[in-house]
């Protein structure tokens, strides 16, 4: 693309006004809702299953249960510059309130999250 010329948020690919996916998302199947069903019944068990391995004597077992357990619950971490304070203050308020106590070490600020975290 010349220098000069402005860029379009969408390569220039689709007009303006016109979706580069008409037809969205596919629908899931009758089998895959089914099956997304049974995840979702034993999910209750697998998060309990995950919590006995943190206890696990293998350091290794213990360490993937908890990396499973965090990522579900705060999501997978992106680069160092994507994790924000407010992602600490909230691990830090769930521990509290598991916990009934703060969680040593981890330095809390007041700041107000920005307005796109719920």
């Amino acid at each position: 693309m010349p220098e000069n010329r402005p860029r379009t948020g969408n390569g220039g690919s689709f007009k303006p006004g016109r979706s580069g996916n008409p037809g969205g998302r596919p629908k899931l199947t009758p089998k895959a809702l089914e099956v997304r069903r049974a995840c979702r019944k034993a999910s209750a068990r697998a998060v309990e299953r995950l919590t006995e391995l943190l206890e696990d004597p293998d350091p290794s077992v213990a360490l993937k249960a908890a990396a499973a357990i965090m990522d579900r619950a705060w999501g997978t971490p992106g680069s160092e510059a994507d994790v924000r304070q407010t992602d600490t203050n909230r691990a830090a308020d769930a521990f509290e309130r598991e916990h009934g106590r703060a969680l040593d070490g981890v330095p809390r600020l007041s700041l107000e999250p920005p307005p796109d975290v719920d």
